[in-house]
């Protein structure tokens, strides 16, 4: 069972992004796994718990992603080929990566 409070908010008119998404996970829980399944996007996500952003895909086969007990995850998705030009790397740069 997702436990984390995924949840999408489609961003129309946005150029090449797909959509906004959020996640979190209450502090109490066991961390979560998730499989996340290949959509040639390219997510840029930020943790709360740590500050961190991470910069995720394309990818060309299920990635897992982890959530830790007390994060929460606020993402944007970038459209197949939209994220080159924003992120100044070719996409081939982060596939199948975690960067």
């Amino acid at each position: 069972m997702n436990t984390t409070g995924y949840r999408e908010v489609p961003v129309p008119g946005c150029g090449g992004l797909v959509c906004a998404w959020t996640a979190g996970l209450p502090g109490d829980a066991a961390p979560f796994v998730q499989r996340v399944v290949p959509d040639g996007c390219v997510d840029v996500m930020w943790s709360g718990l740590d500050g961190e952003i991470l910069v995720a895909g394309p990818d060309t086969g299920p990635m897992p992603a982890v959530m830790r007990p007390g994060e929460v995850v606020v993402a944007v998705r970038f459209a197949p080929g939209a994220a080159p030009p924003v992120l100044g790397v070719p996409a081939d740069a982060v596939r199948d990566g975690r960067v």
